[in-house]
């Protein structure tokens, strides 16, 4: 019998391999990615990321199991650490001032992703909420990993954010919420499993999306 990450898989690898076609990862790996948009790309992740780290401290406290509970609140400190050193540099790189990232606003595509995953780590039931926060670990490893493959970068900027996620600490990580998921998934019945299932493939759409809309500079209709 099929496992339930290699059912989360099936339903994202096809959003993956689309996303590998997208402008902005081809031109990130290329070193043509405009400067402005990767820009774009930092403050919204920022942003993304913000509410990403309390979807994480949700679903952990709501587990009921004492590892997905260690692990997922590791992963907040983490999320954090992220946006104050990694992002941090960036910004400061890219010459956005601490005031210009409080004035950001979500686009559109990030602010349903964020309202989805808060909304399944807060109201579904925690299968959901694995499922919801799933594909943001693994989606990220595996297009790191992609993007490595195939030389990663000429750009330096570029090339340090592939190594982020293309490296072993970001990829133990991912193993972990895959195995936690896993386990976990294990113990489901059929609905459960269809809803966790379910709840990865809008997440992996919703990945896709982040990166379109940054690239063509999403905006709010009015």
């Amino acid at each position: 019998m099929t496992g339930v990450t290699d059912r989360i898989w099936a339903v994202m690898a096809p959003i993956h391999d689309k996303m590998l076609d997208l402008p902005f990862l081809k031109e990130l790996r290329e070193g043509t990615l405009p400067k402005e948009v990767f820009a774009r790309f930092v403050v919204q992740d920022c942003l993304y990321l913000e509410d990403f780290g309390r979807s994480l401290a949700l679903l952990g406290s709501r587990l009921g199991d004492q590892d997905g509970l260690m692990f997922f609140a590791g992963a907040t400190t983490r999320v954090i650490h992220v946006e104050r050193t990694m992002h941090g540099e960036f910004l400061d790189e890219l010459g956005i001032t601490p005031e210009r990232l409080a004035a950001a606003e979500k686009i559109p595509s990030v602010c349903a992703y964020t309202s989805w995953v808060k909304q399944a780590c807060a109201m579904g039931g925690p299968h959901e909420g694995l499922g919801a926060v799933l594909p943001c670990f693994w989606i990220y490893r595996e297009v790191g990993r992609e993007l490595a493959r195939q030389g990663g970068s000429p750009d330096p900027l570029y090339q340090r954010w592939i190594d982020k996620y293309a490296g072993d600490a970001f990829g133990e990580s991912v193993a972990t919420a895959i195995g936690i998921t896993g386990r976990i998934g294990s113990g489901l019945g059929e609905r459960e499993v269809r809803e966790m299932v379910h709840a990865a493939h809008i997440s992996t759409r919703y990945e896709w999306m982040l990166w379109h809309g940054v690239h063509e500079d999403e905006q709010w209709p009015v």
